[in-house]
């Protein structure tokens, strides 16, 4: 697993944030391994954001990820940390170090049109 991460990371940042999909959803879309690069750049920002800092910037920022041109919009519903309109952030700062922070969230996000296709098709099988 750590080999898999370290190829997934470089090049990357010095800090950095992942926003990890419950184990449910992962299990769900990752059957197809060719997607996962593409996933898990879509949940890494090149920036270590704790809570605080998140709602701080909720509402005013889209931060890139490391999937080229996705962003994830950062907004406040109540006390709860929403993502790119509707995504649940569960379990906030659930692992920090100097360098990194994971907030557990709800569901995957973002996927593209063709990853849908690709992991209902695989499903028939």
């Amino acid at each position: 697993m750590a080999s898999f991460l370290d190829l997934q990371l470089l090049p990357i940042e010095d800090q950095f944030t992942v926003f990890a999909p419950k184990d449910v959803e992962m299990k769900l879309h990752l059957k197809n391994f060719g997607n996962h690069n593409s996933i898990f750049r879509r949940h890494v920002v090149g920036y270590k954001l704790s809570l605080k800092d998140l709602v701080n910037l909720a509402g005013d920022i889209a931060l890139p990820t490391f999937s080229d041109g996705f962003e994830i919009n950062v907004t406040c519903s109540g006390d709860i940390l929403v993502l790119n309109n509707g995504i649940h952030v569960v379990d906030p700062d659930m692992y920090t170090t100097d360098r990194i922070v994971v907030h557990g969230i709800a569901k995957m996000l973002g996927l593209k049109e063709e990853e849908v296709r690709s992991m209902v098709s695989s499903e028939k099988f």
